[in-house]
């Protein structure tokens, strides 16, 4: 039979987790623009000496003064170019690095080459997201260091659309892209240790301790990314902010990226120079915007297949009640209508018609899940044969796996059963102790037509190689 379309919505595409992204680094945007505030005065203060005296001497303090002279409108100072940038940039970062994993089979986490490779593809997602993101980056930088009184050189552009109509009419479109030179680099580094050290430290996370997946989880690793890319950004970044804020016109300031870090070393020493100044504004805002954007749900959804058996209903069950959004499968949307009406049902999707001999019937159910728990299995207490019980669990077995390999999903736990070990006959004396190394007789079991101990011995089987290839 072939596979029925789902009884749920399909699996979100590359486009929606592009735009899922965007708007979730929006939304982290709108809570963290005034530390952004904060972090862009801090790196223009003091701009080749041109001030004395620092008015900012730390994050709380410049916000106060920004609060005090300019109000609120002061702290939220370029939040429309800030979305735009947010949007553009944070949805082509994490929307090509999905794509580029799951095109590459990359798995972060499982080896050096592999954490390597997530660094690569971090590398290459960032220098398109800066290409991209570019001309917004330079108008939020331009807005909020706009209006006060410590910082040196500010245009004045009244609204969001005139600034974009007076560069383009004065500069051309060169004009939207100056500080390229130092901002592609600030996006393609950032995105390289953001993305592979957040899959990486969630894995050291999941593997050494006893949190579980969930929200704990994704903001811990969150913090250890933040570190790491506040550390790797900080000098193209606020190099980026000086080269998209000088001048337009007579002689710039800076001629690029390495004059630039030149002379504040040689104007402004070590604290002003680009490995230096204020490093407590961008770890605050990169961890609230990556767990913002981590703790988009798919991160946490499972699938498990034959969600109308028993042993399926209870683990949808406690998913549940764990809050995770589960996918399940079902023979029969008939038989799988009493699991609508669990506590948290409105997370559950229900895939139904899925047949477990069709390749790739598993596809659109598993698509998104970060771990499957394979339960799908036929059982009969009676008129049982090998064609109705063995070969459709050995072949549902190797079509999950196949799929949970395709779609790069990295945790499968296999449901078996003592049947797989225990059905010896008499074979084994009464007192021997069962381990992993013990398996139900296969050929003895087909002789006594046994045949539900025999699919859970072939299906595991099934499993264990195939994991082993994986």
């Amino acid at each position: 039979m072939a596979p029925m379309a789902p009884s749920a919505p399909p699996p979100r595409s590359q486009k929606a987790e592009f735009v899922l992204a965007g708007l979730a680094a929006c939304g982290a945007i709108t809570a963290t623009n005034p530390v952004d505030v904060v972090k862009t005065r801090l790196q223009l203060q003091g701009e080749l000496k041109g001030a004395k005296a620092s008015a900012y001497t730390g994050i709380l303090q410049a916000m106060g003064r920004i609060f005090q002279k300019e109000g609120l409108r002061g702290l939220q100072r370029g939040l429309c170019a800030a979305y735009l940038l947010q949007f553009s940039n944070v949805g082509c970062r994490f929307g090509c690095y999905g794509y580029l994993k799951q095109l590459f089979q990359v798995r972060p986490g499982e080896s050096t080459g592999a954490w390597l490779s997530a660094m690569g593809l971090g590398l290459a997602s960032g220098a398109l997201a800066g290409l991209v993101s570019n001309p917004f980056f330079l108008l939020k930088s331009r807005f909020q260091a706009a209006g006060s009184e410590d910082v040196m050189h500010q245009h004045s552009h009244p609204s969001l659309r005139s600034a974009f109509r007076e560069i383009g009419k004065a500069q051309g479109i060169a004009g939207y892209y100056r500080g390229l030179s130092a901002f592609v680099p600030r996006v393609a580094v950032a995105t390289s240790a953001q993305l592979s050290t957040y899959d990486v430290s969630k894995e050291f996370i999941l593997r050494r301790t006893e949190v579980k997946e969930g929200v704990a989880t994704h903001f811990g690793a969150s913090l250890m990314s933040g570190l790491a890319v506040t550390l790797a950004m900080q000098p193209f970044d606020i190099v980026a902010v000086r080269l998209m804020n000088q001048p337009a016109t007579g002689v710039p300031l800076y001629t690029g990226p390495l004059d630039c870090g030149r002379k504040m070393l040689s104007h402004e020493g070590l604290h002003g120079s680009p490995v230096g100044g204020d490093l407590a504004a961008p770890p605050a805002q990169c961890a609230l915007e990556m767990e913002i954007s981590s703790l988009d749900w798919m991160a946490l959804e499972r699938c498990v297949t034959g969600g109308s058996g028993f042993l399926g209903s209870w683990c949808i069950k406690l998913l549940l009640e764990e809050g995770y959004t589960v996918h399940t499968t079902t023979r029969s949307a008939e038989k799988a209508s009493y699991l609508r009406k669990l506590p948290g049902a409105e997370r559950l999707k229900i895939f139904d018609g899925v047949d477990l001999l069709s390749p790739g019937a598993f596809d659109a159910a598993i698509q998104g899940c970060v771990a499957v728990l394979h339960t799908a299995s036929p059982f009969y207490m009676k008129g049982g044969s090998e064609e109705k019980l063995v070969t459709p669990a050995v072949e549902g077995t190797r079509n999950v796996l196949d799929t949970c390999r395709r779609l790069g999903v990295k945790r499968v736990a296999l449901t078996s059963s003592t049947a797989s070990v225990y059905a010896n006959y008499g074979t084994l004396p009464t007192e021997h102790v069962y381990s992993a190394a013990d398996w139900s007789p296969a050929e003895l079991l087909r002789e006594k037509e046994n045949w539900y101990c025999l699919s859970k011995v072939k299906a595991e089987e099934r499993g264990a190689r195939d994991s082993r290839l994986a």
